[in-house]
C-alpha cells in the first residue's frame, strides 16, 4: 500500500494513533514560535536542532522495500506477549 504513515513515538495517551495520508500528499511541518528550539529525531537518532529546520517538507520516497514476516509468527501473539495481556 503506497501511503505516508505518521506515527507518534511514545505517546502519553492510548488515543494517539497513526495518521495515514495518500501517497501523493505533500506534508509540511512548521514551528511558529521564533524563540522555540525544535529538535528533530529520525528513526530514534538525533538529527538536528533549531529553527533552520523549518518548514520541513515530507513526501513519499521513491525507493520501496519488501517487508517479510515468517508464516508461523502471528502479529497479535507477539503483541499479546510483549504487552503481557492475560497475565
Amino acid at each position: 500500500v503506497r501511503v505516508i504513515s505518521m506515527t507518534p513515538i511514545c505517546p502519553h495517551t492510548l488515543s494517539n494513533r497513526s495518521v495515514v495520508f495518500p501517497a501523493d500528499a505533500n506534508l509540511e511541518i512548521r514551528c511558529p514560535e521564533a524563540a522555540a528550539r525544535p529538535y528533530l529525531s529520525l528513526d530514534g537518532r538525533p538529527h538536528a536542532q533549531g529553527q533552520t529546520l523549518f518548514p520541513l517538507q515530507i513526501t513519499l520516497a521513491e525507493e520501496t522495500f519488501l517487508l517479510l514476516q515468517p508464516r508461523h509468527v502471528s502479529y497479535f501473539s507477539v503483541l499479546r506477549t510483549k504487552l503481557k495481556w492475560g497475565k
